[in-house]
């Protein structure tokens, strides 16, 4: 049996003040060691060997729904990463909470994703502005190996081969952070992110429009019939998807070609 690579207190101390920033797998291929290892030093095990016990939580979910990558785990991937944040729990400084909030007319999202997870608990926040909160270390190691991380703002990036080509994945991202609108009679997709995530979705929507800066945000517009093959490639069938952007794609993918093209 191989024995496992022994690491310094002052290795494991520079994992630890550099992981959120530079991500579990570039730490583990520098220092020569397994993803699970470096998750567990920076949810504070010194060793990255054995895991301390954890405070059960409170409300019940299912800890294994981001393990795999299906059609409604990739969505919901793809939608936390453009619209959710992790942030490092008080009482729990080796877990973190998984939060995401959006408009009162987005509420009944919030409740898809509750029964995705299987969520027990209860929505938070305001009549105006329902949260779904819930802390969780599985669920945090798994965004995070899949690209979401604390302090994300211009950061965003996918990190899995695999969902850089899933427009289950990219609907998601869109339904976060994108728009489906008409703008001066034509209709136009448009998505806001880092750099680099939009250039995977650029490549992933096979479009040739550029990709313009806003401040430390990115944006990439699409209009008229590309961003109407781009909606029906994203919306045509879908499971999971925010209602009514949904409701803008099937609109606009049944217009007549010739009002498309202005």
């Amino acid at each position: 049996m191989a024995k496992a690579t022994i690491l310094s207190t002052q290795q494991i101390n520079n994992i630890q003040s550099r992981w959120e920033a530079e991500g579990v797998c570039a730490l583990a291929k520098e220092f020569h060691v397994s993803t699970e290892r470096i998750k567990l030093i920076a949810f504070g095990d010194k060793s990255g060997l054995v895991s301390k016990r954890r405070r059960a939580p409170k409300y019940k979910f299912d800890e294994g729904c981001f393990s795999i990558i299906t059609d409604s785990s990739a969505y919901w991937i793809g939608f936390l990463l453009a619209d959710g944040c992790l942030t490092r729990t008080k009482t729990q400084p080796r877990s973190f909470m998984v939060n995401v909030g959006l408009h009162q007319k987005d509420r009944n999202h919030l409740e898809k994703l509750r029964r995705f997870i299987n969520y027990e608990g209860p929505l938070l926040g305001t009549q105006e502005s329902p949260q779904l909160v819930w802390c969780s270390v599985e669920h945090a190691a798994a965004l995070m190996w899949y690209g979401l991380s604390p302090r994300k703002s211009g950061k965003e990036d996918v990190t899995e081969p695999s969902l850089a080509d899933n427009r289950h994945f990219w609907r998601g991202v869109v339904d976060g952070d994108g728009s489906l609108c008409f703008e001066s009679g034509r209709f136009r997709l448009s998505l806001c992110g880092s750099q680099e995530l939009l250039s995977k979705f650029k490549t992933f929507a096979n479009v040739n429009y550029s990709i313009s800066s806003m401040g430390s945000i990115w944006q990439i517009c699409l209009y008229s019939s590309e961003a109407v093959r781009v909606a029906a490639l994203l919306y045509d069938d879908s499971k999971d998807h925010l209602d009514r952007k949904k409701a803008i794609a099937q609109e606009v993918t049944a217009l007549p070609r010739k009002k498309l093209l202005h």
